[in-house]
Formats: structure tokens, sequence, C-alpha cells
């Protein structure tokens, strides 16, 4: 039996798709692993997270033919915002089940304030290199539904990019989660070549960060 939180998942991706916002949008975080799983696309991974964590990338900062209050239409579905008084992010609980929160790739030199997506109406927290997943990314087609992910292979070298950025509790997560897929990998030799090709389009700075952390951890592909 699916759990409540895992069918409280699929309601917000249910509403994402009603207001007309799936395709503009990217699941990132530990929510793709639970749909790597759930698809089969690298056959036999399983994923082991647990988070209430949704994490949403919002493909673009504008989208010109949307014109929508998405915080009006996850108000009116349950979930209740919370928006930090001192840099104005926006997140929203749905149950105390799943705590959706936007992010958009960094813009130029960065800020410290969260960006406001106009569109939508809704703030989203800028990341440096989280760009790649959706540059690298396909579509998974579930339940009715088509969600972009990114590749599990962008999704494995933007975690050992970002690692020495995390929380110590964090990396550790990151670093089993990126453990599993490629041991999934094992017994797809092309899956395991789609790593290395991705790696070597990146650009020689990235590539030296995500040595530097396989090398510490001992990860190898």
């Amino acid at each position: 039996m699916e759990s409540s939180q895992k069918q409280t998942f699929w309601q917000t991706i249910a509403l994402f798709h009603d207001v007309g916002v799936l395709e503009h949008i990217v699941v990132v975080g530990s929510w793709a692993e639970y749909l790597y799983q759930e698809s089969g696309v690298i056959p036999g991974f399983r994923s082991s997270f647990r988070t209430q964590d949704f994490d949403v990338l919002l493909r673009n900062i504008r989208l010109p033919k949307i014109s929508l209050d998405l915080v009006a239409e996850l108000t009116r579905q349950g979930y209740l915002m919370m928006q930090d008084s001192h840099t104005g992010l926006m997140k929203f609980d749905k149950g105390g089940e799943l705590e959706v929160e936007f992010l958009v790739r960094e813009m130029g030199r960065g800020q410290l304030e969260p960006y406001r997506h106009e569109s939508l109406g809704v703030t989203a927290q800028g990341l440096r290199h989280i760009g790649m997943l959706d540059e690298y990314s396909t579509v998974l087609r579930m339940r009715g539904y088509s969600i972009h992910v990114p590749l599990p292979q962008a999704y494995i070298l933007h975690k050992l990019l970002i690692n020495e950025q995390r929380s110590e509790a964090k990396r550790e997560k990151d670093l089993g989660a990126v453990r599993d897929l490629l041991a999934a990998m094992q017994g797809f030799p092309v899956e395991l070549a789609a790593v290395q090709k991705l790696f070597d389009e990146l650009p020689k700075k990235a590539q030296g960060k995500i040595r530097k952390t396989c090398e510490k951890n001992a990860i190898h592909w």
C-alpha cells in the first residue's frame, strides 16, 4: 500500500499538471530518486531516501505564456505557505508530509535574496550549477503524467560537484545516493559510459571539483 507521503507527492504532481506548470519544472532532489526507482529507468535501483523536501526546479525565470497565482492555487489545495520574514523565500507545507520549495539557476553574480518568479508569483532560491539538471534532463511518463527529471548521470555528477558545499549529513546522504545509482548501473555499460561522456562535456573547473570528491570518497565509474 502506498504511503500517505507518496500519495501527497502524486497529488502535488497532479496539481502542477492541472494548472499547466508541470511541463515547466524539473523534479530534483531525493524525489527524483523515487521516480528513478518507480519508473525503472535504471533497472535494479532502489532509493533509500526519506525526506519531506520536494525540490522543484523552475526551468525558466519567466514563462511568457503563463500568468498564474500559484500561491493561491497551492493554498486552495491545502498547502500552508511559509515565508521567511528576512529573505522572503517561500515554502509550501502539505500536512507535515511534504514541503515544496522552488529553485532557479543563479543569475550572473547572484543575489542574497530569493528570485521572484513573475509568471507564477512565487519566490525561489537561486543555486549555482543547478542548471545542468535541466540541461541534461529527460521525461518520464508515469501515471498519465510527463515529468521532467535530471538524467541519472547528471544527477550523479551534480551531487559530486556540489558535495563540498553541503552539510556533513547531506554530504553523506548524497554520496549514498551516488553509490547506489552507480552500483545499479554496473550491469549496464552504456549507462556508465554516459556518465563519462557527460563528465567530459563539463567545464574543466567542474571536472576538477568532481575528481576531488571522487578521490576523497573512493568513488569511480
